[in-house]
């Protein structure tokens, strides 16, 4: 199935890298981090793991099992936005930045 999502541009990528580099000094593994700098990051904020999956190159399997880390980590959260069970997630917290904030893709 293929979701509607606006590729990343290579500043933003190279961005949700970044993010991911700096997680993982503090041991989390690149690929799940990377899926944390996406939730930063993405607009909306809520995201499925189809969408998310499609945005940062991996498979609907590998973002499940590392939307199941990032929970437990209490990194994101299961989005009120969406059916529950649904598999979509947001960045929990404070981590999240506003809408046209920075880090924010407009």
């Amino acid at each position: 199935m293929s979701v509607n999502v606006t590729p990343l541009t290579a500043d933003e990528l190279a961005y949700v890298d970044e993010l991911a580099k700096c997680f993982g000094l503090d041991g989390y593994p690149f690929e799940t981090a990377r899926v944390v700098g996406y939730l930063l990051i993405s607009d909306p904020p809520a995201q499925s793991v189809e969408e998310i999956a499609e945005a940062i190159g991996r498979t609907k399997e590998q973002v499940a099992e590392d939307a199941a880390l990032i929970k437990q980590f209490g990194l994101a959260e299961p989005s009120p936005l969406t059916r529950p069970n649904s598999g979509s997630a947001r960045a929990s917290g404070p981590t999240s930045f506003p809408a046209g904030g920075k880090g924010s893709r407009r």
